[in-house]
């Protein structure tokens, strides 16, 4: 696909401080900080890779590409979904 033929979206980010729970202040960052941005960065990869397969930042998508859960991650269900899927996207509240 050409950078002419690409869809240009509307990004947004929304930086959340992390707090700390005891004091309820905005934590200080330290050497193990990267740790908690990399579920959320995985996540949002993960959410890019379902509309766009070809997303251009490919790393850590390894397992996110090879996973499958029928209805919920992965390629598509056509036609009716079957009650597991049902019941799994209930379980998971999702829509």
């Amino acid at each position: 696909m050409s950078p002419a033929d690409q869809k240009r979206g509307a990004p947004a980010v929304h930086l959340v401080p992390k707090i700390e729970p005891n004091r309820g202040n905005f934590a200080r960052s330290s050497v193990r900080g990267g740790i908690g941005v990399n579920a959320p960065e995985k996540a949002i990869i993960a959410m890019a890779l379902r509309p766009n397969p070809d997303v251009r930042n490919s790393k850590k998508t390894g397992f996110i590409r090879n996973c499958y859960v029928p209805g919920n991650l992965g390629r598509p269900v056509r036609g009716k979904r079957p009650t597991s899927v049902a019941t799994l996207r209930d379980a998971l509240d999702i829509i």
